[in-house]
Order: C-alpha cells, then sequence, then structure tokens
C-alpha cells in the first residue's frame, strides 16, 4: 500500500520541482524518500533540497520551503471545524479522513473529498459517533472506525447511488400521473 502513494509522491514531486524552478524532467535528480529518524519530524522526508542547492544557487532550507508552499492544505470548510486529518487517497483522486468540531463528545466525523466537494460520513448505526475514515479504495469503498456504547467498531462503507429525497420522489410521482392523465385524455 505505501509503495504506490510513495511512487505517487515521487512523481507529483518531480513535476513540482520542474515547475516550480523552471528544470528539465529529464536533469532532475532521483527523488530519493526517507523515513525521517524521528516521527515528530514526518512520515516521510527527501534530501532533494540538499541536491539541488548547488544547481540552483540557493539555500536548501529557502528551496524546501518553496517546495513545501507548493503543495496545499486540505481543510474541511464546515462550521465549528478545528481539525482536519487525511488518512487515504485512491488512484482517482478521492480523499478519506476525518475532521474534529467543537462539539462535546460527538466531535468527531468521517469526510469524503471528491474533485472539491466534501461529504460527511457518520456511521448509520444508533448510538454511534466519531466516526473515522481510515482509507479508501479504488472503488470507493471507505473503511474505518466508530464508536458506540459498547464500544470501537470498524466499518466497511460502499458507495451507493444516491436515493430521492421523499419530497423529491413524491413531486417525481405526481409528474409522472400528470404526464399519463395527460396522454390519456389526448386519446
Amino acid at each position: 500500500m505505501i509503495l504506490p502513494v510513495q511512487e505517487r509522491l515521487r512523481t507529483h514531486l518531480a513535476r513540482v520541482l520542474s515547475t516550480l524552478f523552471s528544470l528539465d524532467p529529464e536533469t532532475l535528480p532521483a527523488v530519493a524518500l526517507e523515513y525521517p529518524p524521528n516521527r515528530d519530524l514526518g512520515d516521510l522526508g527527501t534530501p532533494i533540497a540538499f541536491e539541488l542547492a548547488r544547481r540552483l544557487r540557493k539555500a536548501p532550507r529557502a528551496i524546501a520551503q518553496d517546495i513545501a508552499g507548493a503543495f496545499g492544505t486540505l481543510d474541511v470548510p464546515f462550521a465549528n471545524t478545528v481539525g482536519t486529518v487525511a488518512f487515504g487517497v485512491n488512484q482517482a483522486g478521492l480523499v478519506g479522513g476525518d475532521y474534529f468540531t467543537t462539539e462535546f463528545v460527538t466531535n468527531v466525523h468521517g469526510f469524503l473529498f471528491d474533485h472539491g466537494t466534501f461529504s460527511t460520513i457518520d456511521a448509520p448505526f444508533g448510538g454511534a459517533f466519531n466516526t473515522v475514515v481510515r482509507g479508501v479504495n479504488d472503488t470507493g469503498e471507505l473503511v474505518g472506525l466508530y464508536s458506540d456504547s459498547m464500544g470501537t467498531h470498524g466499518f466497511l462503507a460502499r458507495p451507493q447511488a444516491a436515493v430521492p429525497e421523499a419530497p423529491s420522489l413524491a413531486l417525481l410521482s405526481l409528474g409522472v400521473i400528470a404526464l399519463l392523465a395527460w396522454k390519456i385524455q389526448e386519446r
């Protein structure tokens, strides 16, 4: 699971370096990814700023800051949100994670980020709270966990087609009935 993510990160980083510093992709040094010695420094690191310092005639720290600035943030835009954590991304670019709100007790909600649109994912079971989405596979299935009075449980959520809301369904039914009545009168 981590190797495809690392390869996608290498590819994205090479694109960022080419664009940011006007470098020919063919002459870029290989993007090495390493595990930092201290988890507080992040999950992965790269010495690419040191490797480019001489070529760009720029301090490695300045290069690293430029690279970091080229990566965006992903923050859920919902009211009372105080933190967002992304846990997984699939090949289609769907991102799963969770966000924290200022609500007491039930303050964690899962989310799915689909090309600019955030959707809240909460376990649909009575008494469920603190839903966390930990991953999304290439078919869009979500895995995660939620809590209830009995403890913590895992879940697998399969995407389903949207079901029209009751008022929309009633309106659609009335439209079909009216159309049929009009067709009968026309004969």
